[in-house]
């Protein structure tokens, strides 16, 4: 508590140097890692088209989980933290007994308005589906009967997706009308007004490929959406446009990346009204279909501003230095967009995550091997767990950190998931190892190289090779770790040079720049050769093993 007094005091007295400055900005952050949104909540059929209601308590989708028609869904729950119940089909009017889709919801924040895509009788678009509304008087109340929104919104085509504002004067949708799918906007002075002319968002947002599912933030100055432009990751992704002001242009679309975005189908974005949980429809692996499921992914603040996944005086300094400035790489309260400056709210969000591990989207797989049981090594990043293989012991007390796995020298090893492909970039590996008999494999990937293994004298290696100057040459050190200790072992490829480390230091490192490894998407083998070679099993303990898809200097 004393500590956190004296950084206040520090920056207060900063802030009278620096002077202050309010205009409105967009903040940097992160996304974390996409979760399932609850077992209750999925199907064997597709659940898409995420909706949260204003207090987080009711979540909307769609799905055809009766089959044929899609129709729209509530899921309740008691509290933010509580578990999703069962979903309940809305009744009609909204949906009806099946014979057209219902879907898209997008409820207003007081719950009060529902506005929806339907290809009901009354649609303007015929067999394609318009946009609707349909209103109660309280949420406890029953839905009144549908409108269609009229011919300033919806088209002789396909309008669908609605996405309605904090205030309800701005309506964001997917339409059409120009032979592609683009998102429009409609807008109206006051909520008793009519809605006015649709008008497109504009090239560049829009992209002549199929753009739609908007979703903006409450404060208008953030759109979430999808689309399948060609710079993306394959097939639907997630793209984000910012803007300073309402009455600004929206900037530049940005692809959310890898941690949101795969080569398979991510899309219809919902950012909650707090802004800080994107709900989207995917297969991620893992999804309980192969049709869709709801995921949540948390949108986190960036407090890191070195870039070290620590947060320590270093940041401090930094957030000092830009205090009462508009910058939108410290600015992060209110979370996660900020509010134009940097302030005492910053350094409070700073300040909460002091001497915490930070979420790092680069830290793919993370096996603490220290299990007591079973044949499962658990990732606690993700869900790239291994198999325990052949005869492999627990060691729940004898652990570098923790417990560890000792294995045999036969045939005990652990098989996991493909992970990284040697070929695509930058990456690193650590691990605790203790053992006694040198020439045997602690690291390597099936079909590939073995990345981390020593040599006949017990030095540390990595066989894994480029076609540089030194093509098809191992890397080897001096450093013999077959002594019967515990040594942190590592290695480091970053893009240029290969490096190995012992303990935490540098043991060996290439001198001539490798250009490229041979593609490989096998599995990791933990204490194994990459061909499973007889003799070649690791004899010993193997502890707390770590890879990193950037650089990682210990």
């Amino acid at each position: 508590m004393r500590q956190n007094s004296l950084f206040h005091s520090i920056v207060l007295c900063a802030a009278v140097i620096f002077g202050l400055v309010a205009p409105q900005c967009e903040a940097a952050f992160h996304m974390g890692v996409p979760r399932l949104t609850g077992p209750n909540v999925h199907s064997a059929q597709s659940d898409v088209e995420p909706c949260l209601s204003g207090d987080g308590l009711s979540l909307y989708f769609g799905s055809n989980r009766e089959g044929g028609y899609y129709a729209i869904y509530q899921s309740r729950r008691l509290t933010q933290d509580a578990e999703w119940g069962s979903p309940e089909k809305l009744p009609a009017p909204v949906n009806d007994n099946g014979t057209w889709d219902t879907g898209g919801p997008s409820l207003s924040f007081d719950g009060l308005t529902l506005y929806f895509s339907s290809a009901r009788p009354g649609t303007l678009a015929g067999v394609y589906s318009d946009i609707w509304m349909a209103t109660r008087a309280s949420q406890d109340a029953p839905w009144g009967e549908p409108v269609n929104l009229g011919t300033a919104v919806n088209s002789s085509v396909a309008d669908w997706a609605p996405c309605i504002s904090h205030d309800e004067l701005s309506l964001y949708f997917t339409t059409g009308r120009t032979g592609n799918y683009d998102i429009y906007v409609t807008i109206r002075p006051s909520k008793d007004d009519p809605w006015g002319p649709a008008q497109s968002l504009g090239v560049g947002l829009n992209s002549g490929s199929a753009d739609g599912h908007p979703s903006v933030s409450a404060d208008h100055l953030t759109l979430f959406y999808a689309s399948d432009r060609s710079n993306g990751f394959g097939n639907m992704d997630i793209w984000m446009c910012v803007r300073s002001s309402v009455d600004s242009p929206w900037g530049e679309p940005a692809n959310l990346g890898t941690q949101v975005n795969t080569p398979s189908y991510e899309g219809m974005p919902e950012l909650s009204w707090d802004g800080l949980i994107l709900y989207v429809a995917a297969a991620y692996p893992g999804s309980p279909t192969a049709l869709g499921d709801i995921w949540e992914i948390p949108i986190l603040p960036v407090v890191d501003f070195t870039g070290d996944y620590q947060v320590g005086i270093e940041d401090l300094t930094w957030l000092i230095e830009h205090w009462g400035q508009n910058e939108p790489s410290i600015d992060m309260a209110p979370t996660p967009f900020g509010d134009g400056i940097v302030d005492v709210n910053d350094l409070e969000i700073l300040m909460s995550y002091w001497g915490q591990e930070l979420f790092d989207p680069h830290f793919i797989a993370h096996w603490k091997l220290d299990e007591a049981d079973g044949n499962v090594a658990h990732d606690c990043i993700a869900d790239n767990d291994g198999v325990v293989m052949g005869d492999a012991l627990w060691q729940s007390e004898e652990g570098h950190v923790d417990g560890s796995l000792r294995l045999d020298g036969v045939n005990g090893y652990v098989e996991t998931p493909f992970l990284l492909n040697p070929k695509d970039g930058v990456f690193s590996l650590f691990a605790w190892i203790k053992g006694s008999e040198p020439g045997q494999t602690v690291i390597s990937q099936g079909g590939g190289a073995n990345w981390l293994l020593t040599d006949a004298q017990g030095c540390l290696m990595t066989a894994l090779t480029g076609d540089g100057r030194q093509a098809g040459s191992p890397l080897c050190s001096e450093m013999i770790v077959t002594d019967g200790s515990w040594h942190r072992i590592g290695l480091v490829w970053d893009g240029s040079y290969r490096s190995l480390y012992v303990d935490d230091t540098l043991v060996a490192i290439d001198v001539g720049v490798q250009n490229n490894f041979s593609a490989c998407e096998g599995k990791l083998f933990i204490g194994a050769a990459n061909n499973l070679q007889s003799g070649r099993f690791w004899s010993g303990m193997i502890d707390d093993v770590c890879l990193y898809d950037r650089v990682v200097y210990p």
